[in-house]
């Protein structure tokens, strides 16, 4: 029997592979047609992926004959990978394989990617890695053993004639934004080299921010309070006691707010559902209006030019990366403690941040200090997110008070109460250590995003409970004497409907930083004229926060 030609093989494999992705894909997408035209798009998609870009990809057979196999082997693989991947994160996540993934795969910790692999490592995941791996040998092994032409004119315009129903169709419909246009493969790769591009760019203005080398302060220097600024991880204020949360999870808060010590904001919503989105709106310059801009300072590079020690301590990954966009939020600050790269591998909850907070906070030096302090927070999976000692509602300690909920809800959204206990724990901690200093002071918190503990996915990305931010203000006994004003300031726009990118002007004024940033300084949330602004946008901008459209 003659061996099957290079080109059909190829063109085989690949248009099962692309069948399987436009059924998948049409599935999981909606489009608002009448019926009739509804069908023939549908059809039209169908023939358009799989045979389209079945003909572009197996058209190097053509092209350039047997030296093809070194083309189509790992074209093939990667097509394949992408369509594992996608379906591996559509069934364990309810997610679909977007760019998305990919920065939170560069800018994710150690610790969060072995107890992501913990998590995922299940019979499924093993399976699907076995069939991936035995399909890319036997396909592989059949394309290097195909038949090619020779390399002529004539097979040569065979390749680019079987390009051409990819080319038509993508001229005729490269403006059209039903979603189903695009295949997941192509746009997934596309759509993360265009997001690496645009990070450079926002990196760069990171490096060289648009600022005056110093910047005035209307207070004198030996006043200047100084600050703490907590981000938290994958914290929803709907699992927070002091929110109305039924469970009893932030007792150190609500003892706070009963005192009068801690100011909550009731409004916070969050803009993206991933940290280095969430952290580049709230860390630097760029206000969110639906599309990403170019930045022009980061927050610390403006407490630093106002006079400021800033010294970033970190419980996430090494902070010293200058590829990584996380990294570089954080450009001017004086000095960076990874806690992850002082105990190397071993295991360390957030408790371990205190020691360094109070040690920064008596450094003798004639500038204030300013503190960002990056928990690892509650990032999902949820295992580690405290120590065992500290599970009090995985123990049962205090009865689920929601009745109907399978097992594995409940224990996730018990160890997700866990971590919220466990994170309510290291606030007071944090704020116990700013007692003991008799210097005015001020300490902010807030999450970079929330979670969704009550769903069966990983994190709906349209789940209020992913944007509903927990925030609030702590000051001291000293600040709150040398500047009252400020303090009734922030408590009177403590019920303002505010998104994190609004905070951070109204953070300088608590630090009495001029009005000298420029064209690059917006108006205070603690001004009375700030209303806020509505509608919120959210999930990357594809939708407006739900709360606010029915208020409106």
């Amino acid at each position: 029997m003659k061996k099957l030609h290079g080109f059909f093989i190829a063109f085989s494999l690949i248009l099962v592979v692309n069948l399987y992705d436009a059924i998948s894909v049409f599935g999981m997408q909606t489009v608002d047609l009448p019926r009739l035209q509804f069908v023939l798009f549908s059809i039209w998609v169908l023939l358009r992926n799989s045979i389209g870009y079945a003909l572009l990809i197996a058209s190097p057979a053509l092209f350039i004959g047997r030296f093809s196999r070194f083309l189509l082997i790992p074209i093939f693989a990667y097509i394949l990978g992408v369509e594992v991947l996608s379906a591996y994160t559509a069934k364990v996540f309810h997610a679909q394989l977007s760019e998305i993934w990919l920065p939170l795969v560069l800018n994710t910790s150690f610790q969060e990617m072995v107890g992501f692999v913990k998590m995922v490592g299940s019979p499924i995941c093993i399976i699907a890695l076995a069939s991936y791996f035995v399909i890319v040998f036997v396909s592989g092994m059949f394309l290097w053993k195909a038949r090619y032409s020779k390399i002529s004119y004539r097979s040569g315009l065979m390749g680019v004639i079987a390009c051409v129903p990819f080319v038509i169709t993508n001229c005729i419909f490269m403006n059209m934004k039903f979603g189903l246009t695009q295949m997941r493969y192509t746009d997934f790769f596309v759509s993360a080299a265009r997001s690496y591009f645009q990070n450079r760019g926002f990196l760069a203005a990171c490096k060289q921010p648009d600022l005056p080398e110093k910047l005035s302060v209307s207070c004198s220097k030996n006043q200047l309070p100084n600050g703490v600024i907590v981000i938290g991880e994958s914290s929803t204020r709907a699992n927070w006691h002091c929110y109305g949360y039924a469970r009893h999870t932030t007792p150190r808060i609500d003892d706070l707010c009963e005192k009068g010590e801690c100011i909550l904001y009731t409004d916070v919503v969050g803009i993206h559902p991933d940290t280095v989105g969430a952290l580049s709106w709230f860390l630097t310059d760029v206000m969110y209006d639906g599309d990403k801009s170019i930045g022009y300072w980061t927050m610390a590079e403006v407490f630093k030019r106002a006079g400021y020690r800033c010294v970033l301590i970190t419980n996430q990954k090494a902070v010293n990366d200058n590829l990584s966009l996380l990294s570089n939020l954080f450009n001017g600050c004086d000095e960076r403690i990874s806690i992850s790269t002082i105990f190397k591998g071993k295991e360390h909850f957030d408790e371990v941040l205190i020691p360094f907070i109070g040690r920064e906070l008596v450094k003798k030096d004639e500038r204030p200090v300013m503190l960002f302090v990056h928990l690892s927070g509650i990032h999902f999976p949820v295992h580690n997110a405290n120590p065992k000692e500290d599970a009090h509602f995985v123990k049962g300690e205090e009865s689920f008070y929601v009745k109907d909920f399978s097992d594995k809800m409940r224990d996730r959204v018990n160890r997700y109460d866990d971590g919220v206990l466990y994170e309510d724990k290291v606030l007071g901690l944090i704020v116990d250590v700013l007692k003991t200093r008799d210097e005015a002071t001020f300490m902010f918190f807030i999450s970079d995003h929330g979670e969704s503990p009550f769903s069966e996915e990983w994190r709906s990305y349209v789940d209020e409970n992913v944007y509903e931010l927990p925030a609030f203000f702590w000051f001291s006994n000293s600040y709150r004497l040398r500047f009252p004003d400020m303090v009734e300031k922030v408590t009177a726009a403590s019920k303002k409907s505010l998104q994190p990118d609004e905070m951070t002007t109204g953070l300088f004024d608590l630090c009495f930083i001029d009005d000298s940033l420029k064209g690059h300084r917006r108006m205070s949330f603690t001004d009375k004229s700030f209303t806020g602004r509505k509608p919120r946008p959210i999930c990357k901008g594809r939708m407006k926060y739900p709360k606010d459209l029915r208020i409106r």
